[in-house]
């Protein structure tokens, strides 16, 4: 089985969040990256409090280094409701203002035992993926229209956050960037030690 039809196959069966981070952190390739550091990226990220990034990367980027970070909904989580964004979208989005919130006021004073930290310097901003709710949903022009709208692109609070649909990581497949002569790194950092999940040869 293919992996585009495998990941459709688990989306459209009862499986949990867990299941689809687990399966992300085994095919890399179905996330939207670009040319990540040292080809690594980091999964279950601890932020603060009990917020975690499902999965991290950073890269060179002017005037310092980006970081993406990606939250992943709860699978069967809808976009809309009636004429109206979900309240499983609407949760999502505010809880990551309160990201945004933590990354403008103290991710400069962050311990250097968070990777997040060693760097020189680290923008303010990061790029957020959320990634809730299906394409069918938003097929039709209205309901795409609906969905740009209330996904609040452009506000300022919500400027850094892109809310994608599961089946947009299946473009991925085609639309993501390796460094083609390094090996892939899954890692994971814990009580201020980083190792190695996995490693995958570059299947972009």
């Amino acid at each position: 089985m293919n992996i585009e039809r495998e990941f459709r196959d688990l989306l459209d069966h009862d499986c949990s969040r867990d299941d689809v981070v687990d399966y992300l952190a085994s095919h890399p390739e179905l996330l939207p990256v670009w040319f990540p550091r040292d080809s690594q990226m980091y999964v279950r990220l601890h932020l603060f409090a009990d917020e975690i990034a499902d999965f991290a990367y950073h890269r060179d980027d002017t005037p310092g280094e980006l970081w993406r970070f990606y939250r992943i909904a709860n699978p069967n989580a809808r976009l809309l409701d009636g004429d109206a964004p979900s309240d499983e979208l609407t949760r999502e989005l505010q809880n990551l203002i309160t990201w945004n919130t933590w990354f403008q006021t103290n991710l400069e004073n962050e311990s250097h035992s968070k990777p997040i930290a060693c760097a020189e310097f680290v923008a303010y901003e990061p790029e957020i993926y959320l990634v809730i709710g299906r394409r069918a949903e938003i097929e039709s022009f209205q309901n795409h229209h609906k969905f740009e709208n209330w996904s609040f692109i452009g506000r300022e609070q919500y400027a850094n956050i892109r809310p994608i649909t599961f089946d947009n990581l299946i473009v991925a497949l085609s639309d993501n960037a390796w460094r083609s002569n390094e090996t892939i790194k899954m890692l994971e950092h814990t009580n201020g030690e980083t190792s190695i999940v996995q490693t995958f040869p570059n299947r972009s």
